[in-house]
């Protein structure tokens, strides 16, 4: 290369790198956006959650004697009062205990009069005694004195069996009356659960009946959270997947000690259709809630370029 070339070279590159040095320094000064507070909701808390049930509405009925279905007195969509009949059970067997009950009755009873009788006879033989007491050795005197207490003492077992075999008739008579299931107050009959003729235990359910519309439900409350709940509270009922609300009426005081819950009654204020009654459902307390916010400050560059900061 000769001495020309390299001076050439030498000069261009002297001015190229001015150049550059000019360009830089009539570059402006890069600028950034004030930072940017970006709002972002706090964690909302849960809302308290009990167990209730819905009380009232439909019920089956179960019998309170073992034995065979000798009737069923009524049918489904029957509307019936308050103590009407719904199941007669065979009741022959008790009948004929009763009627044995009864004769045992009328035994006693005749041996309470025969016994009132012969004290009344002790009695006078002693008051004769008495009164011919100078013509009458003292011990005929105290032999009347002895009857006369061993006729009262008589007198008083007869009326104590008398008694007791009263009670045991009056015990057959109430089980005759439990061999009839009655309902105990007015509704609608919805299923007969039980056939005529089929053997049954104490206890079997067998007639489903349907009452007034039930609208209370009953929310166990914990002892350790007693407070949570207030008159006039909203409430969200879930049963499986039926979905209805109500408002608390009652907040009783303290915590029963038996089960160690507060019981409150709440109104069920809208549709409730397949809601079960006395089947549980979950409560869930619809509490107002404040809802406040953190923030975050984002910052970027005047160009909208990547974010630095929070």
């Amino acid at each position: 290369m000769t001495p020309r070339v390299i001076l050439l070279c030498s000069v261009t590159l002297l001015v190229i790198a001015g150049v550059v040095e000019v360009v830089e320094q009539t570059r402006p000064a890069p600028t950034y956006a004030p930072p940017e507070v970006v709002a972002s909701p706090a964690p909302v808390p849960l809302a308290p959650r009990f167990v209730g049930v819905l009380t009232g509405g439909a019920r089956d009925i179960p019998n309170h004697e073992a034995g065979r279905v000798l009737s069923v007195l009524v049918r489904p969509g029957d509307v019936v009062e308050a103590n009407a009949p719904l199941i007669q059970l065979d009741d022959q067997d008790i009948r004929l205990a009763q009627k044995a009950a009864l004769a045992e009755v009328d035994a006693a009873d005749a041996d309470v009069r025969l016994r009132q009788a012969r004290l009344a006879e002790a009695r006078d033989l002693y008051n004769q005694a008495v009164a011919l007491k100078a013509h009458t050795p003292a011990a005929r005197r105290r032999s009347a004195a002895r009857a006369v207490q061993a006729a009262r003492s008589a007198l008083s077992l007869a009326k104590s069996t008398l008694a007791q075999r009263k009670a045991a008739a009056e015990l057959f008579a109430l089980r005759l009356e439990q061999r009839v299931v009655r309902t105990d107050r007015a509704g609608t009959v919805m299923a007969v659960l039980v056939s005529e003729g089929a053997h049954i235990d104490q206890g079997t359910l067998v007639v489903r009946m349907a009452y007034e519309a039930a609208h209370t439900v009953k929310v166990a409350v914990p002892g350790d959270q007693v407070g949570t709940l207030t008159v006039g509270q909203s409430l969200r009922l879930t049963q499986g997947d039926v979905l209805a609300r109500a408002v608390i009426e009652n907040v009783p005081p303290g915590v029963d000690p038996s089960t160690g819950h507060q019981v409150v009654e709440a109104k069920v204020t809208g549709p409730q259709a397949g809601l079960v009654p006395g089947v549980p459902l979950q409560v869930e307390a619809e509490t107002p809630v404040e809802v406040t916010s953190t923030t975050a400050v984002r910052c970027c560059d005047a160009e909208g370029g990547v974010p630095f900061g929070g």
